[in-house]
């Protein structure tokens, strides 16, 4: 009789060592999977509201550009709005650019604020409606974002002036446009290994054909740059 007790003990210890063994084989895969999870976190949409109203208004302040003349009679810039991080690595209040950099932070999923601006000299104008005029070209801002950012509405446009000419509208003096977009990822091509941060550079033109009363001068595709540090 004792005999056969130690057998059935012994198979009761070895079949909960075996059921031991295939739990923690199979929650190894799932903890290793929430870890990736973490570095590599992806958002369906923005999980943040964009850079207040006093920060864009400082980044626009701040934005260094060559002053337009005779000559050369449009200048233009660009900057990315976002958020400072805390030390706890969330959104904190608003504190501009980096002092060393100048780039803004962003939180993955928080929405930035894109800026372009043209500065414009006194006495000239650039179209934001030409009418059915072929040979005036309107104000026109390309950029393609990089794969891992959406878009998060349309352009913001600056104010506009009636033309001499029916049917025509002009950008005269400092015209601002903005648009919003967020990270759904922080990109991986420009991602750092040791912060899992990643410094991201925008690119972009505007085409525009600059006026005056007296002449208009060719149309000009001017490229711009914004960077913007993404971080989890």
């Amino acid at each position: 009789m004792k005999v056969k007790q130690n057998r059935k003990t012994q198979s009761r210890v070895l079949f909960l060592g075996i059921l031991l063994l295939l739990l923690s084989a199979s929650l190894a895969p799932q903890a290793e999977g929430q870890s990736s999870n973490r570095q590599d976190q992806t958002v369906r949409g923005p999980i943040a509201p964009a850079p207040s109203a006093d920060t864009v208004r400082v980044a626009i302040a701040n934005m260094r550009l060559d002053e337009p003349n005779e000559v050369d009679p449009v200048s233009v810039g660009a900057v990315a709005v976002g958020h400072a991080i805390s030390g706890a690595g969330k959104t904190g209040r608003d504190k501009g650019a980096s002092e060393k950099s100048g780039v803004y932070t962003v939180e993955n999923g928080a929405l930035v604020t894109l800026v372009v601006r043209l500065k414009i000299a006194d006495g000239w104008h650039t179209y934001a409606d030409v009418g059915e005029q072929p040979y005036k070209k309107v104000t026109k801002i390309n950029i393609e974002l990089p794969k891992s950012a959406r878009w998060e509405g349309e352009w913001q446009t600056p104010r506009t002036y009636p033309s001499v000419e029916p049917g025509l509208a002009e950008y005269r003096g400092d015209a601002v446009f903005t648009r919003q977009f967020y990270f759904i990822s922080v990109p991986t091509e420009d991602r750092n290994v040791s912060t899992g941060q990643a410094q991201v550079s925008l690119l972009g033109t505007v085409r525009y054909q600059a006026c005056s009363g007296e002449l208009c001068l060719l149309p000009r595709n001017i490229p711009f740059e914004a960077s913007i540090i993404v971080v989890n």
